[in-house]
């Protein structure tokens, strides 16, 4: 019992250590990560009444 309790943070740091070994091999197969594709690209932003922090009488808003 006391072995498995040694072993457990070389068992966890091993996991890691293959996750990002993981990754880096994908990106250098031309994976980019930073590379994310929106559900919103092309769409038009939808109409909004925002009120300003500093002054709250005041609003801005997106006219359609």
């Amino acid at each position: 019992m006391k072995r498995n309790v040694l072993l457990l943070p070389l068992l966890i740091f091993l996991l890691i250590a293959a996750a990002l070994l993981w990754q880096l091999a994908r990106n250098a197969q031309g994976d980019d990560p930073t590379n994310l594709e929106s559900a919103l690209t092309g769409k038009p932003v939808p109409a909004f009444r925002l009120e300003s922090l500093e002054t709250p009488v005041s609003t801005m808003r997106r006219r359609c």
